[in-house]
């Protein structure tokens, strides 16, 4: 008797740990507390200053030891991110077609590339908070492929598949996409934020001088020079941001987030080598939503 009752005893402490999981998985549409400024106490920005962004990723290539670009994590084991930061390294030949779906999309195995999350302080070195992900394969549509996306430069998402489950903490926690709204539309301007990697080489300040996780308002804009279908516009509105270095060059892969509500974040676009004017070019993820959900069925 006394055996079966510590055994239900363990069985019972497992579910509680499972469901505390799962919890914390989806917790950033329902976080438990809030700062005053309405920000989940795990997302604090400071205009132009450091942030934990639990979503926000780093695609490291181990083999030229450096950054590739940024992306967001959209899943417990899914990252998004933008074509453009595979095609620094892989060649169109590099992709293979797959019969999955119809052959709709094309699949490449980048071995010497890691996925690494929960990094705010130090671009290129260990950090307490990071933990780093082998990847098993990416995914592109077809239509990344297309003509008019080669002739005109046109940007798409591909999606990270990594090869283990996220152990989610504070630091690294998904994010979900926005499924519809005006966001990035042209009648009407949206207000929204984007995180990305940089640092002021210019003042001592220890806040701005070393390379860190940064925060900015954001605001939409019509694209003038590209495809508002494919394309989302933002202009980054604080003057801090202005005299800030970007260390991923050209922020490529920088999360655009918008919040609905006090505290629900959701991922918009991710930002190309791009800009319309002086507004920075995004991906504009709610085109390709058909795609990711049903490739990561979310």
């Amino acid at each position: 008797m006394c055996g079966n009752s510590w055994l239900r005893l363990l069985v019972l402490l497992w579910c509680l740990t499972w469901r505390f999981d799962l919890i914390g998985a989806v917790s950033l549409q329902q976080p438990t507390t809030q700062s005053q400024d309405g920000h989940p106490q795990y997302y604090r920005p400071s205009i132009g200053g450091s942030l934990t962004s639990p979503w926000h990723a780093l695609i490291w290539d181990n083999e030229d030891q450096k950054v590739l670009c940024n992306g967001a994590l959209i899943g417990d084991h899914w990252v998004v991110a933008p074509k453009s930061c595979l095609d620094q390294k892989f060649l169109m030949v590099d992709w293979r077609p797959l019969s999955r779906y119809g052959g709709s999309d094309l699949a490449l195995n980048p071995t010497s590339i890691v996925v690494k999350l929960g990094k705010s302080s130090d671009l290129t070195g260990f950090e307490r908070t990071e933990q780093i992900y082998g990847i098993n394969r990416v995914y592109a549509p077809a239509s990344a492929f297309d003509f008019e996306a080669i002739i005109s430069g046109r940007d798409s998402p591909v999606l990270i598949e990594l090869r283990s489950i996220i152990s989610v903490d504070a630091n690294v926690q998904s994010i979900s996409l926005q499924l519809g709204g005006v966001f990035g539309s042209k009648s009407e301007k949206s207000e929204g934020a984007t995180s990305f990697w940089a640092a002021d080489r210019s003042t001592r300040d220890p806040l701005f001088s070393q390379d860190q996780l940064r925060y900015a308002e954001a605001v939409t804009v019509t694209c003038q020079n590209h495809n508002n279908r494919y394309s989302v516009c933002a202009e980054t509105e604080d003057e801090l941001v202005k005299n800030l270095q970007p260390t991923v060059e050209d922020n490529l892969g920088s999360p655009l987030v918008t919040r609905e509500g006090a505290s629900n974040w959701q991922l918009i676009g991710l930002k190309t080598q791009r800009y319309d004017g002086d507004a920075g070019v995004y991906v504009k993820l709610q085109e390709f939503i058909d795609w990711v959900y049903r490739r990561v069925h979310l």
